[in-house]
């Protein structure tokens, strides 16, 4: 076996052991035995058929790291102890299978019965249907399925290898997504995690690392960034988490000339093609230099999964998309091939979009969009196909559909935008660093987002105040067109408090009310009259005096029902 025992070791070493009346041993007693026993060396030169004799499987980067590590003596020996104790760091030892989902559980890891199957078909489980720990935990960074507790992400961590600060794990915090306030896919931790790995710097270094690789901050951008990095204690954060700011920083410019420098610092990975299809996407300066956002925003399109030429009808198909002969060889000859003819599927969405020629199945329109990079809810879409034409073959048009989205979503704002937006309807600083309300809107790759979707998350925020005198350009960016009378009318409705503010979830249920169809108040009677409403003469007069009446003499609906119930309560 390679293992070495002293005469006195041996005696010992059968004391432990159950030998039978002809003096023999089972092997598998005799390696459990040797496992836990205080003596006996191993030649280290002849360690991988150890271990292997010990049935103990390493891969090559565990054994190597496990030859650095052990004691040697002068004749290349090692302790079997020590030995031991050394693979039991790298295997963290041995898990019943059917403790598992127990152990994961108590790292803050849920998995469902059906995720648990599934993981098991891919562990390697040892003689005796075993798992090593760390090959657990190895496999569960990259499994599919799972969640993580938010309450315990540090230990989750902790057990999966990271060692994160208190900082570090707080800013990881805010940018996942997380379902139900309690829980994150594993799926994604695990993803946004590696920003936390490999090389730190110091943040005093920060603009050097940038100008070397071609970005340049002006003094006022460079502090912004840096309130937005999770610098540690001793002044440090990592390069990686660095560079995935960057990604979404939305200031700055890069020199064009180190185009190839940065993307390849930002492991974007281009063929010569793809990378002068990519400069015909930025609008280069006077001084050769790009927006830094301008550049992520197009390699974005450069990033994920890539598709063969030959089988981008099929793929299209299956989403909803249909082209003719001539439109699908149209399109294939706008879109820069690699040198074996694929193409990244972000950017063929991309050509399809700027194509804008044929036709989406009705019933498959949520996967086209949804593959086109519209994150929309069904609600949403169903609003958008009510203003659509639908062929005999329940097919839309690409470029109607898209032009209808544009029309709903609204323009697409960047990070500077949402600023000023924020500042013009009083909320910059209140909700700059909300977390709950930037983690819930759909930012696309290059940080930006619709002004629609904003203005949607910001409608549903409960506990943020609106100061009362920046009202009128909160509803105008809202959507809200208030007359005088009307805009009054809802002051007059809201709780304002001591100083001067009044929530903005209020804000948008009053709101409700100046939404949905008018009616002119001279047909007022017949429109009471055919609900069953009969109202006397003076309650007539108090419903005419206490309605918001605009200046083609309407009145909304929803506003004069809720005056019919005010009337009814008194």
């Amino acid at each position: 076996m390679g293992i070495e025992f002293t005469p006195e070791e041996c005696l010992e070493l059968v004391k432990y052991l159950q030998v039978d009346d002809d003096g023999n041993v089972y092997e598998s007693r005799l390696l459990d035995g040797i496992k836990y026993f205080k003596g006996g060396k191993v030649d280290t030169s002849n360690l991988e058929s150890v271990l292997e004799n010990m049935q103990i499987s390493l891969s090559d980067k565990k054994l190597k790291d496990l030859s650095q590590n052990l004691p040697v003596d002068d004749s290349g020996k090692t302790d079997l102890p020590n030995l031991l104790k050394e693979v039991n760091k790298l295997t963290g030892g041995k898990i019943e299978t059917k403790d598992i989902q127990k152990e994961l559980r108590n790292m803050g890891i849920e998995l469902t019965n059906n995720e648990l199957w599934e993981l098991l078909k891919t562990l390697p489980k040892t003689e005796d249907e075993k798992v090593y720990k760390n090959t657990l935990l190895d496999n569960i960074k990259s499994f599919p399925g799972g969640k993580c507790y938010v309450s315990k992400m540090n230990t989750a961590l902790e057990n999966l290898g990271y060692e994160l600060e208190d900082e570090e794990v707080k800013d990881l915090q805010n940018h996942l997504p997380v379902a139900d306030e309690k829980t994150v896919k594993l799926s994604k931790l695990m993803e946004n995690v590696e920003s936390f790995t490999g090389l730190k710097i110091n943040a005093n270094e920060i603009d050097d690392v940038l100008k070397n690789m071609g970005i340049e901050l002006t003094p006022k951008e460079h502090w912004k960034l840096l309130n937005t990095l999770p610098i540690t204690f001793d002044g440090k954060v990592y390069r990686n988490r660095l560079l995935d700011r960057i990604k979404t920083f939305q200031r700055g410019k890069i020199w064009e000339n180190k185009l190839e420098t940065i993307l390849e610092d930002m492991d974007f990975e281009l063929e010569k093609q793809e990378m002068e299809d990519l400069r015909n996407h930025l609008k280069i300066d006077d001084h050769g230099k790009v927006a830094l956002s301008s550049l992520m925003s197009a390699a974005n399109l450069f990033s994920g999964d890539k598709i063969n030429a030959s089988d981008t009808k099929s793929y299209l198909e299956n989403v909803g998309i249909e082209f003719t002969k001539k439109e699908s060889k149209e399109l294939l000859d706008i879109l820069p091939w690699d040198d074996n003819k694929r193409v990244y599927k972000n950017r063929l969405m991309d050509g399809v979009k700027t194509y804008g020629n044929g036709k989406v199945d009705i019933d498959k329109i949520d996967d086209a969009l949804e593959n086109m990079g519209f994150s929309l809810e069904e609600e949403e879409i169903e609003k958008i196909s009510r203003n659509l034409l639908v062929d005999d073959k329940k097919r839309v048009q690409l470029n109607s559909l898209l032009h209808e989205v544009d029309t709903f979503l609204g323009e697409k704002i960047n990070h500077e935008d949402l600023e000023n937006i924020l500042e013009n309807i009083g909320l910059r600083e209140q909700l700059k660093e909300n977390s709950v309300l930037m983690k819930s809107l759909p930012l696309d790759a290059s940080g930006r987002l619709f002004k629609h979707k904003l203005l949607d998350g910001i409608k549903s925020l409960k506990g943020v105040k609106l100061s009362v005198n920046k009202l009128e350009p909160f509803m105008k960016n809202m959507g809200f067109k208030l007359e005088e009378e009307e805009f009054q009318d809802l002051i007059e409705g809201l709780p304002i408090d001591d100083s001067g503010k009044v929530g903005i979830d209020v804000v948008m249920e009053k709101g409700s009310l100046f939404t949905g169809k008018k009616i002119d108040t001279d047909n007022l009677g017949n429109f009471l009259e055919n609900m069953g409403i009969v109202l006397t003469e003076d309650k007539s007069k108090t419903l005419l005096n206490n309605l918001p009446i605009d200046g083609k003499g309407r009145v909304y609906t929803n506003r004069l029902m809720k005056e019919l119930q005010n009337l009814e309560d008194d």
